[in-house]
């Protein structure tokens, strides 16, 4: 688990209580180049915030063809804006049994025939939404309207 937050000490003793604590890693804070190797050497993007909606290190994820596992929840769109083939979503609700769900869904993109088709997928989604991709979308839209507003 990369970076740091108020319930890492709580993280991380959950962890030993569940005998993981041979399997997880808690890195904390790490700078932006080790984040970038970490991307490159994993498999699969686990997010499970509950607060930040936007899921902008999903993005960062989705640009190394990881694919996602993360909860479906309201806001700023976050998870549920991802690709179907490339994000798997998680009903934040009903909270009981909100990690074996992740679990789950964590073993069914890993053992998937069709990972390389995942990968493919929030690859293009990525590639999708960069600035620069973003910004060529708006200034189409702009002159989309502007032509429409002077042929009028």
């Amino acid at each position: 688990m990369v970076g740091e937050g108020a319930k890492q000490a709580e993280t991380q003793r959950r962890a030993r209580e569940l005998g993981l604590s041979q399997v997880v890693d808690f890195t904390g804070r790490l700078d932006w180049p080790t984040v970038l190797r970490l991307y490159d050497e994993a498999d699969l993007f686990l997010y499970t915030s509950i607060r930040d909606t936007s899921c902008a290190t999903g993005l960062e994820a989705a640009a190394h063809g990881l694919p996602i596992v993360g909860l479906s929840h309201s806001g700023g769109g976050g998870c549920d804006d991802y690709p179907d083939m490339g994000a798997t979503k998680v009903s934040a609700v009903p909270i009981a049994s909100v990690a074996s769900r992740l679990g789950q869904a964590v073993v069914e993109v890993l053992t998937d025939n069709d990972y390389g088709r995942r990968s493919k997928a929030i690859l293009e989604f990525a590639a999708e939404n960069t600035w620069d991709a973003k910004a060529s979308r708006m200034s189409s839209w702009y002159a989309e309207l502007h032509r429409a507003r002077t042929t009028s």
